[in-house]
């Protein structure tokens, strides 16, 4: 999570964070923080097969 014109901090690299990469294609070489967000959550979901309660048959 960094800004447009700087990236992400020196602070963050220099931590103990997990880093991932979301794959992409095109000329796209960034996504926003919201999109990104919704993207890894969306992958958890299908990766566990969760299914909110207020979502079952």
């Amino acid at each position: 999570m960094g800004s447009e014109r700087y990236g992400i901090s020196r602070e963050w690299y220099d931590g103990t964070y997990q880093m991932i990469a979301i794959p992409m294609e095109g000329s796209c070489d960034s996504l926003n923080v919201g999109v990104a967000a919704t993207v890894l959550a969306y992958e958890a979901v299908k990766k566990n097969k969760f299914i909110p309660q207020h979502l079952k048959p």
